[in-house]
């Protein structure tokens, strides 16, 4: 579940009402929002990819 729902986050898509709260509260451009949200939305898949493959190793 847990490699399943990183990467569902993986890219950003400007439909999403969380992309505009954050485009709205930061005061950014369409681009600006749009190249922050994707690298911090994919950096956060990654990482959540990475502890799943890690948890075995602690179980």
């Amino acid at each position: 579940m847990i490699a399943i729902g990183s990467g569902s986050l993986g890219l950003n898509y400007v439909n999403h009402a969380g992309f505009w709260l954050v485009k709205e509260s930061f005061g950014m451009s369409l681009t600006q929002a749009a190249k922050t949200q994707t690298a911090v939305r994919t950096l956060v898949s990654v990482l959540g990819l990475g502890m799943a493959l890690l948890l075995p190793a602690f179980a």
